[in-house]
């Protein structure tokens, strides 16, 4: 360990090491005794773990990329994109460096070529993906990082979310190009989406083993978050339907409230929305 403290007017730099002679040099500025330690410190890791050093001066980011794209991607559900979005990285000069030449300003000067190309959420995504890839090679393959470099880089502000709704005649719009396009059954999924909220990797999942007809009720077996999902379209033949008010844009709704409201009951003061044809 270096310790830099100033001494009759210069810089005295002393690195100590365990089972090592300490050393020392007086130097009269301050940049010159933190260069001179950061140098001894250096020879005393390529003395005492010189393999370590080898594999770092050997191995490129591109290396380790290759190998997570190869062993890990491929057992995830986001396989697909994330393979595409590996294969986009190693195209960067950043993939070439060697391990031992990694440094967080490298990073910061991908973030900042990036941003002039694409939006906040895509850098972020791609930052994301070298740290996945720097922890995988740190914490499962024994490789000797003594950093991931990305937990101290300052990040791009989160985009705000998306508010956008459909205009009039858009909707028109979409559909025309849905129908004069050759994709069979397009615009039935975009249909299907727009009143369902599904995503897309869930609607190409459905089976006939996961779809009733009859209680209009759609099973998803895995979601976003791992867990299974049960989808019902209901209707009101009477009544309507009544809703909380939104607050901060979110509609918040209980178990009990979301009872009322399939049967079309109004819950704030609960009686039929309707009026029933005989009581008793």
């Amino acid at each position: 360990m270096a310790t830099i403290r100033k001494r009759n007017g210069n810089w005295q730099a002393l690195v100590r090491r365990s089972g090592q002679k300490t050393l020392s040099r007086t130097f009269s500025t301050k940049a010159a005794a933190v260069t001179w330690s950061r140098t001894k410190e250096t020879e005393f890791d390529v003395a005492e773990r010189p393999s370590e050093v080898i594999e770092l001066a050997t191995t490129t980011l591109a290396d380790l990329i290759e190998r997570y794209r190869d062993t890990v991607t491929p057992t995830k559900r986001s396989a697909y994109q994330e393979r595409y979005r590996m294969e986009r990285l190693l195209r960067h000069p950043i993939t070439k460096l060697t391990l031992d030449r990694l440094t967080t300003g490298a990073f910061a000067r991908y973030r900042d070529e990036r941003l002039k190309e694409v939006g906040n959420q895509q850098v972020r995504h791609d930052l994301l993906a070298f740290g996945v890839v720097l922890r995988a090679a740190r914490l499962d393959w024994d490789v000797p990082l003594k950093d991931v470099f990305l937990d101290a880089l300052r990040k791009p502000k989160m985009p705000p979310s998306r508010d956008r709704r459909l205009h009039h005649g858009e909707m028109e719009l979409i559909r025309d190009a849905a129908l004069a396009g050759n994709t069979v059954y397009i615009w039935d999924v975009i249909q299907f989406a727009l009143e369902t909220a599904m995503r897309q990797s869930e609607i190409l999942g459905l089976t006939w083993q996961t779809v009733s007809i009859s209680k209009k009720m759609v099973f998803l077996p895995l979601t976003k978050n791992g867990l299974g999902m049960s989808l019902y379209a209901k209707r009101l033949e009477k009544g309507r339907f009544i809703w909380p008010s939104p607050a901060d844009g979110v509609v918040a709704i209980s178990p009990a409230q979301l009872a009322y409201m399939l049967d079309g009951i109004d819950w704030r003061s609960p009686r039929h929305t309707f009026r029933p044809q005989s009581a008793g």
